[in-house]
């Protein structure tokens, strides 16, 4: 999971980073995409491999993460991003009562 400190200037510039977004392309999905939104959040990515080789997620609706999304540990997400986000302000001793109360 993406975190403040990955849109730093340093994370954004560094030299790996830079590497993977010149091999990234983007394309609009058209209108089966827009059509879609707002009721989802529409995407698909297609990886190739050096071999040749497409891994494809093919249409995703509901992503992990989204709320509709039904296969991903919706809860542990939270549950993550709740931890990594209240880390930046509070200490452990603070934010384990709230960690409790949300199960």
């Amino acid at each position: 999971m993406l975190e403040p400190k990955d849109y730093s200037y340093n994370a954004i510039f560094h030299k790996e980073t830079r590497a993977l977004i010149d091999k990234t392309e983007f394309e609009h999905g058209g209108k089966e995409y827009d059509s879609k939104y707002p009721e989802g959040i529409p995407s698909s990515i297609i990886v190739e491999m050096k071999d040749g080789r497409k891994l494809d997620s093919k249409f995703v609706m509901f992503p992990s993460g989204h709320a509709r999304n039904t296969s991903a540990d919706l809860n542990g997400i939270l549950e993550h991003k709740f931890k990594l986000l209240s880390s930046l302000a509070l200490s452990h001793d603070k934010i384990a009562p709230f960690l409790t109360n949300l199960k």
